[in-house]
């Protein structure tokens, strides 16, 4: 769990500009940088259009960068998403330990996007089950 400053801070940097739900999503992930060099990070939470990661690196906003994680369903026909993504946010985050990164995806392939709505809306259906 995020601290309270923590969460007014995230929250505060994305309302009026996030345009889909995100899900949480924790898993190994790994980040290229432009010059070659790999970031050892972890998911945060997932949308179609993007990932959070906890990253121990500040990235600039605007950086360019690949990011390397699982699929969040597997044995759909892609098991590891390898993706091109830019820096939107960078939160520091003590709870957490790092810096809560948001990427957005360039571009994703339609493949990758479905796997991730899929995802999305299966979370949500099993939150709202109870309604």
């Amino acid at each position: 769990m995020m601290e309270s400053r923590d969460i007014a801070a995230w929250a505060s940097m994305d309302v009026g500009r996030r345009r889909k739900d995100r899900k949480r999503f924790r898993a190994p992930a790994h980040l290229r940088l432009a010059d070659e060099s790999l970031v050892e990070a972890r998911s945060f939470d997932i949308c179609p259009g993007g990932i959070g990661i906890v990253s121990p690196l500040n990235l600039k906003l605007e950086t360019l960068c690949e990011v390397r994680v699982r699929a969040p369903i597997l044995g759909l026909g892609i098991d590891i998403f390898i993706l091109p993504a830019r820096v939107a946010h960078s939160v520091l985050s003590a709870r957490e330990h790092g810096f809560i990164l948001g990427l957005e995806f360039i571009d994703p392939p339609l493949e990758v996007t479905a796997i991730v709505q899929q995802y999305v809306d299966s979370l949500a259906w099993a939150r709202n089950w109870g309604d």
